[in-house]
């Protein structure tokens, strides 16, 4: 399992070594910004680290899809899939490589976000009053008190369905690949099914939530729990299908 791991690590390495170089230059400029003071220099870093944080999850969510595309319609899978291994085995080092891959995205940019935000407030003391007044419009918004932990569990919602999303969508290529492979339609096929999985997860989370009335964290875990199940399902799905129906 480590192995495959380490393959599937490989294979994608090149594109975090460009998004870590990017953020860095990125970093240094806002860091320069705010130490003299340049506002306007400040605010324009500021705007391309959020971009970037936003394009480097929706790349590395679709570079792991992509990368498993690739290893069931290139060569590449015969390497893959003739590895004294089973589907299982590769399923699952695929599905724990890109909940880590995922998972270090979206903590490296909290974490130098939160960082900024609090040299920012360091620097300038009119940004902790922004800070408070953000909060109390949240707060009102929401009818919540806005805190770190239900933000930290808001982000844990938004990291289980981000993975779920990748789950699903190798499921459904799987589905086309395998079941599905001799047919005209199959792709129709399978974005319906991805489309109709994601339905059926959110109505599911949803009708379980409207039952849940033990608040905020606990609904939360609850919707996160079946969201963990159904990506369960459909990674033994997967490898099923894998194990069972993968043309060589």
């Amino acid at each position: 399992m480590l192995q495959l791991m380490k393959y599937e690590f490989r294979k994608q390495m090149f594109s975090k070594i460009i998004i870590l170089a990017i953020l860095g230059l990125m970093e240094v400029v806002f860091l320069g910004a705010v130490l003299l003071k340049k506002e306007e220099v400040m605010a324009i870093s500021v705007l391309g680290l959020y971009v970037l944080a936003c394009m480097a999850a929706f790349y590395v969510s679709i570079e792991a899809i992509i990368t498993f595309s690739n290893d069931l319609k290139t060569k590449q899978s015969y390497m893959l899939f003739l590895t004294p291994k089973s589907a299982y085995q590769i399923m699952g080092a695929k599905v724990l490589g890109a909940i880590i891959q995922v998972f270090l995205t979206a903590a490296l940019f909290l974490a130098l976000g939160f960082a900024d935000v609090f040299f920012l407030a360091a620097r300038y003391s009119k940004v902790s009053e922004i800070i408070d007044a953000a909060k109390e419009i949240l707060s009102g918004l929401s009818g919540l008190d806005i805190t770190l932990p239900m933000i930290l569990m808001t982000l844990f919602l938004i990291f289980i369905c981000w993975i779920s999303t990748i789950i699903f969508a190798m499921l459904s290529i799987t589905l086309s690949t395998t079941v599905l492979e001799n047919r005209k339609s199959k792709w129709i096929i399978s974005f319906l099914s991805f489309i109709l999985i994601n339905v059926v997860v959110y109505k599911t989370m949803s009708l379980v939530g409207d039952q849940v009335t033990a608040g905020f964290y606990i609904s939360s875990l609850v919707s996160a729990g079946i969201s963990a199940v159904f990506i369960a399902l459909a990674s033994i799905g997967t490898s099923w299908m894998l194990e069972k129906k993968v043309s060589l």
